[in-house]
Order: structure tokens, then sequence, then C-alpha cells
């Protein structure tokens, strides 16, 4: 504890002076009307998966996907005062999941629900976050349930600090699964992107030990992805499920919420993993096309790419 409210401290005094954020300066000339992602088969180069989101006033409507062999999923986003509020995804035009986002009287996040679906329309399984704010750090409660276990069993524990932009700078996990804590710290520039991100887990000893670091660059065009995901989902939202996306590094989560492109990105996870990315921007200098790389010893392991569409 004594930890966090030191980090707090020092985030006080730094962000007091940073600039503003890049989207916050850029929200009025420009008009997305759609963002394609293409994953590629990395033997043949063949696509074999698309998803198209629809964009209106620069906030999501909806996402298509279709992959290789023909199965389609639609996505619908929906929102309340501005706010997102629920997310449904049709798979072969069947209900597939709901995610419920749920506010306070001051439009704050307290829970965000998944509902996962089974063929004859009933909720088969729930997972349930929930936060709850105390002097400055924010506690998450992850629980799930199923059909043959409706009761609600504690998955996670967690606690984490946002700074002053709504960066969140510090999460501490309890696994309740695998009986383990974990931490992580993150740092940012003065243009909010995500910089450094490390990883720890508590030894035997009491002590934490770093498992793992990721660094990152940027350049100076701006993140249409970013950007977009800010207007629909909210930053807070955001930084508050940062941990529920995928753990693959080669998904390059830091797009989804630095508001600058990608440049470089190194990780202590493999010293055979090595990463390429490949930027185009428009003349008002936001992402025309975003495209990233993993390799193994050299050997092109994944790929894909997105391309923006503007009114």
């Amino acid at each position: 504890m004594k930890k966090i409210f030191a980090i707090i401290s020092i985030l006080l005094v730094m962000t007091a002076c940073t600039v503003e954020s890049v989207s916050e300066n850029n929200t009025s000339s420009i008009s997305v009307s759609s963002i394609i992602r293409k994953n590629y088969n990395t033997a043949t180069g063949e696509v074999i998966n698309t998803r198209t989101t629809s964009v209106v006033n620069n906030k999501i409507q909806s996402i298509t996907a279709i992959n290789q062999n023909g199965q389609q999923s639609l996505v619908n986003y929906n929102y309340v005062n501005n706010n997102i509020s629920l997310i449904e995804t049709f798979r072969n035009g069947i209900l597939f999941s709901k995610n419920h986002y749920i506010y306070d009287s001051d439009n704050k996040l307290i829970e965000y629900r998944t509902e996962a679906y089974d063929n004859l329309g009933q909720i088969a399984a729930t997972n349930k976050n929930t936060f709850n704010r105390i002097q400055g750090i924010i506690y998450s409660e992850w629980t799930r349930n199923s059909l043959t276990s409706p009761i609600f069993i504690p998955i996670s524990s967690s606690e984490m600090v946002l700074d002053l932009n709504l960066n969140q700078t510090y999460f501490k996990e309890f696994d309740h699964l695998n009986n383990e804590f974990k931490e992580k710290e993150t740092q940012y520039d003065a243009n909010y992107n995500i910089i450094k991100e490390e990883y720890f887990v508590l030894g035997p000893n009491g002590v934490y030990v770093s498992t793992l670091t990721n660094n990152y660059t940027y350049g100076t065009g701006i993140n249409t992805l970013s950007f977009i995901n800010l207007q629909s989902i909210g930053k807070e939202n955001m930084m508050l499920l940062y941990h529920l996306n995928s753990n693959a590094i080669n998904e390059f989560n830091v797009i989804s919420v630095s508001p600058n492109q990608l440049m470089t990105f190194n990780s202590t996870f493999s010293p055979d993993i090595t990463f390429a990315i490949n930027n185009q921007t428009n003349s008002d200098n936001y992402s025309l096309t975003n495209e990233f790389i993993t390799l193994i010893s050299n050997v092109l392991f994944a790929r894909f790419d997105y391309e923006y569409l503007y009114n």
C-alpha cells in the first residue's frame, strides 16, 4: 500500500505539466468512415480474416468480420448519453455474447459484465468485473459463473492507479486460480504514449521479481485506431479494462490506447522474437495504414494490418 501511495504522489507532480493529448487537439477536422483489419497466412500471404469497423461521428457503430472458412461475425455497439453501454456479438446470425458497461451517477464505470450465450439463447457463462474507487486507488474484482457452476467464483482481485490524465500507471493483481500475486508498472511519454511496461511476480521470498519488460517508441503520426477507441469506449474505461486484453505480445496491445503511431517494439519475452512496423499517414497526419509483423528467428510468425478510410 505504501508503494501505491508513493506512486500516486509522484504522478500528481509529473502530470501537472503534461501537454494536451493528441486526440484532444484533433477531434474537429477528422471524420473516419471505416477501419479495415486484415490478418494474413504467414506462409502464403493469403488473407485469413477481414474485420471491417463502421464508424459514424468518430464512434464505432458496428464491426463485421469474415474468415477464410466463410464464418461471419457481427458486433453492434450501443451508446446511452454518449457513453458506451452495450456491445453485442453475433456469429453466423446467432447471438454469441453481450458486454455490458454499467455506470454510477457520475458516469464512472462500476461494472463490466460479459455474457456468453449457447445455441439455445441461454446465458452459458458470465464474467463480472466490478470497480470501487477509494482514495486514489481503484479496486476491482473479477468473478465468473456458468450453467454448470452457477455460483460466482473469484478469478482475480486487483488494484490500479490512474494518473490525472487517466493513464494506468500501476496495476497489482492476485490471481485466485493460480494463487499468485502479480504487478505491472507502466511509463508514458509527454503525449501519453506507453513507452515501457514492466511485469513482476511475487517470489517465494516475498520480493517481486521482474518477469517481462516491453519497450516502445513512437513517431509523430497520429494513431487513428486509438483516436477512434477513445471516442467510442472512453479513455478511463479503456484503462480500467486494459488488463483484460490478450496477453499475446504479437497483438501489440498498446496501439489500442497510445495516441501516436507505434514505431518500434522490443521485449524481453525472447531474444529470438523481433518486430517490424510500417506506417503511412495522410495529409492531416492521421494513419492511412499500419502494418505489424512478428518474426521468430527472422522467420515470419504473425502479420496483420489496418487501413483507415475517411469521409
